[in-house]
């Protein structure tokens, strides 16, 4: 199956995109914009994933309906969720860096058509009810294996998610060292006698 991520007309001319064009281009766009941040790896990650949850046929046929004229509710196919669920449950308990960068990104992949709160006012985790949807009701075993098998290997997002554990890694001890310098700075000086 040619795994769709986009459907388009152009001149009266069908125009798929797949989805392996579409976030591997996505990836690209995203890493080679930020590369001076130094988060090029976590925006390439992050962008790999964050159509995880199209890789299933539930997704093609969404599309197809919707290419053809058919009323088609927006966003009744769930696809944010399985880039989500794959970060967590895959690196969240692995270390504390890996349990940080693992959040950021399943944030930015959950949040890539609304934000959401990561903790609201009233406590709530907005992470819990993405970790908690039925995997059968999003398809997420489908989702995984259409994705590795049409998107990007495994061992792949593996690589990717190490160097962007570096790279958060590098920008908390920078931050670490900034707050440590600001604290500095906010001490009066001593009474000279």
């Amino acid at each position: 199956m040619n795994l769709l991520a986009h459907i388009t007309k152009i001149d009266d001319k069908r125009i798929d995109q797949t989805l392996m064009e579409h976030c591997v281009n996505t990836a690209q766009f995203g890493a080679d914009s930020l590369e001076d941040s130094g988060f090029y790896n976590t925006v390439k990650l992050a962008c790999l994933l964050h159509d995880m949850g199209k890789a299933k046929a539930g997704f093609n046929e969404y599309m197809e309906s919707g290419f053809n004229g058919e009323e088609v509710k927006r966003g009744a196919v769930n696809h944010t969720f399985a880039g989500v669920i794959y970060l967590l449950e895959k690196y969240h308990d692995k270390g504390k860096m890996e349990k940080l960068t693992s959040e950021i990104v399943a944030y930015a992949i959950g949040a890539h058509h609304g934000l959401f709160d990561c903790i609201d006012l009233d406590g709530e985790n907005g992470f819990v009810h993405r970790l908690e949807k039925s995997r059968n009701d999003i398809f997420y075993e489908e989702s995984l294996q259409g994705y590795f098998r049409e998107v990007e290997k495994e061992e792949e997002i593996d690589e990717y998610f190490g160097k962007a554990v570096g790279e958060i890694k590098e920008f908390y001890i920078k931050a670490q060292k900034l707050a440590e310098c600001e604290k500095d700075s906010n001490i009066p000086p001593k009474a000279s006698s």
